[in-house]
């Protein structure tokens, strides 16, 4: 911020003969490269004189004539800052330095500080810097831009000290402390009072500070107060544009809060949003595991149930399996048995029908003797030819009952069996059942056709007697 109108006047005019225009310390001017450079060409520059036995004057292709101080000089190094109705004042050690460190700027020329004339006076044109531990300051170049940051840094309660030089920090600790600083235009009184500070506000004598005293040339008055109108309203014009920027930038911090406010309400609601989807997905994710637990549970309990329902099951299975195998069995053993008997029952009347068969052959054989003998004889009795006949027709009757008898029963016997292996499933499920089957149905079949034969046999007899009953008769 620029010093106010009245007091650069009354500056301006205590420094009217030095042809100066003033800026506080740590302000920035619009100059550029030209305005560095010499007074105008009727006039001869009063710096060049006054400087000339503490340095050399040198030509720069971009800012004309230039100063370089003697013994490698490092500006705003040796001397101490002043608090005083003008902010802080650099009070200079070196004898050059009421023109090279209250006017112009510096540039670096072959690796040393130069320092550019200008017509503008400060208490010091320099930078400061803001850090937590102490402040700041290195000289300004053209543009007002920082000479390759090289700050000198002191604590606070070291910033008036008479012996300032004593007090430089490190280079190290330069670095850290610029690191966590901010770069300020000048320095606030209350930064001090806000550490508890206390700082000894003096009068500075500015006439002590400038040497440039042409105030009796009326040339050089006339040009100074065209320039020091022209400073004045370049000042207004800066003020009023650095208050238009200020406001601006007030408007632009204003809008940033808001939007910042805006957005992070906006990023709280998202944010209160986004928990209460993750709590939904979790309690959602909780409800899935516990369903699929339950799921899981109850696939369980249902396989297990279906386990033991398919043992029982099997055990049932196995138990009427064992049952009906051993039914099957007793069956099968009954079946033989009956077989067996039948066999025998069937053997037996076998053998009743041929020793039968045979008795009637002997008998057939004794009649037909007997025949033959009484034919011989001529003594024929008709009566017991007649009784013969009729026991011989009775015994065949009787025969043929015993032979239809015994077809009967091998008739249902094998309906019985035909019966029995259908409920097996037919030939082919018990091969040792169906070969005695085949067995049985082989002798029926020779019995059938034996007494077949033997009926055939009666009832040649039966004709072979009617024939001779009627030759006897």
């Amino acid at each position: 911020m620029f010093v106010s109108l009245r007091k650069g006047l009354v500056l301006a005019l205590l420094l009217g003969g030095c042809g100066a225009t003033v800026y506080p310390a740590g302000t920035t001017s619009s100059y550029g490269g030209s305005q560095y450079a010499e007074s105008p060409a009727a006039y001869d520059n009063p710096f060049y004189s006054e400087l000339q036995p503490y340095g050399r004057w040198v030509d720069h292709p971009q800012y004309g004539r230039i100063f370089l101080p003697a013994d490698d000089f490092r500006p705003y190094t040796n001397g101490h800052w002043e608090y005083g109705d003008n902010g802080f004042t650099w009070i200079s050690e070196a004898p050059h330095g009421w023109a090279t460190e209250h006017y112009g700027r510096w540039v670096d020329y072959d690796g040393r500080y130069a320092w550019i004339p200008g017509n503008d006076w400060s208490p010091a044109w320099v930078s400061f810097y803001e850090a937590d531990q102490g402040l700041g300051w290195a000289p300004l170049g053209p543009g007002d831009r920082v000479l390759d940051n090289n700050y000198r840094f002191v604590p606070y309660e070291r910033f008036t000290a008479r012996d300032l030089p004593r007090w430089y920090v490190s280079a190290g600790a330069t670095v850290s402390w610029r690191d966590r600083g901010r770069r300020v235009n000048r320095v606030e009184p209350q930064w001090f009072s806000q550490r508890n500070i206390e700082l000894d506000r003096r009068q500075v004598n500015l006439r002590r500070l400038d040497r440039n005293d042409n105030r009796n040339d009326p040339r050089y008055n006339a040009e100074w107060q065209r320039r020091a109108n022209e400073a004045q309203r370049r000042r207004e014009e800066e003020l009023n544009n650095q208050r238009a920027s200020e406001e601006q930038q007030r408007r632009a911090l204003e809008e940033q809060r808001r939007q910042e406010q805006l957005q992070a309400e906006q990023r709280a609601r998202a944010d209160e949003m986004r928990r209460v989807e993750d709590e939904r997905a979790r309690i959602a994710e909780q409800e899935r595991l516990r369903a699929d637990e339950e799921r899981r549970r109850v696939d369980e309990m249902r396989r297990a149930e279906q386990e033991r329902l398919k043992a029982v099951e099997m055990e049932r299975a196995r138990r009427e399996h064992d049952v009906a195998e051993q039914q099957r069995l007793q069956r099968e053993a009954d079946q033989r048995a009956r077989a067996e008997q039948q066999r025998q029952l069937e053997e037996a009347q076998r053998m009743r029908d041929a020793q039968e068969r045979q008795r009637e052959q002997q008998q057939r054989i004794a009649e037909e003797l007997q025949r033959q003998r009484e034919a011989a004889r001529g003594q024929t009795d008709p009566r017991a030819a007649a009784e013969r006949r009729d026991a011989q027709a009775e015994r065949r009757d009787t025969q043929q009952t015993r032979r239809q008898e015994a077809a009967d029963r091998r008739r249902d016997e094998k309906q019985r069996r035909d019966q029995a292996r259908a409920r097996r499933g037919g030939w082919g499920k018990n091969p040792e059942i169906d070969a005695r089957d085949r067995e049985r149905d082989a002798r029926d079949r020779e019995r059938d056709q034996a007494d077949r034969e033997a009926d055939k046999r009666d009832r040649e007899r039966e004709a072979r007697d009617r024939d001779r009953e009627q030759r006897y008769r």
